[in-house]
């Protein structure tokens, strides 16, 4: 757990992400053209309509976590995580990511479709300025940590701790 900025961390491990400042919405372009070329009209119209349903949802969340905040109520618990995942999307579209100066092992799942254009590291070697280490590991994002993937993971993440711990013993 970091406490303050700039402490030595012996270990970060992270787990299917990418790093800060990566945008994947042209991933999800390419997919979308990839259903657009076998599905054509019946695809279109399929997604407009669950397109329009999810903006509507959206407004309707966006309308009341406005309202209760205007009038200083606590937001409803049903639009509770709406609210939290805006929060961080604008915290994380303002973050300045500096260069990291350790060593950094990402595990990677190379089940998941918007990481099919993906670059292997996820863009976390462009802030590396040490090594960068990559597992690919069975299953998507949802299904990484749950089984029969993460008995596969376990060993590979028990495999990086052992030998950070060794690294750290002799110095290295």
């Amino acid at each position: 757990v970091f406490r303050s900025s700039g402490e030595t961390v012996s270990f970060l491990g992270v787990i299917n992400t990418y790093r800060p400042g990566i945008q994947i919405s042209h991933r999800r372009g390419w997919r979308f053209l990839e259903k657009l070329r076998h599905n054509r009209p019946s695809f279109i119209w399929r997604w407009l309509a669950h397109k329009a349903s999810l903006l509507w949802e959206d407004l309707v969340r966006a309308f009341a976590i406005l309202a209760s905040e205007w009038l200083s109520r606590a937001i409803s618990i049903q639009y509770r995580d709406f609210w939290l995942t805006r929060l961080h999307m604008r915290a994380a579209e303002r973050y300045q990511l500096r260069q990291y100066e350790g060593r950094m092992v990402l595990f990677r799942a190379k089940d998941d479709y918007l990481l099919t254009y993906a670059a292997s590291d996820l863009g976390w070697r462009a802030v590396m300025k040490d090594a960068l280490v990559v597992h690919e590991v069975s299953g998507d994002h949802a299904s990484i940590l749950q089984e029969p993937h993460v008995e596969r993971l376990i060993p590979l993440i028990e495999h990086e701790l052992v030998h950070d711990d060794a690294r750290r013993d002799f110095g290295t």
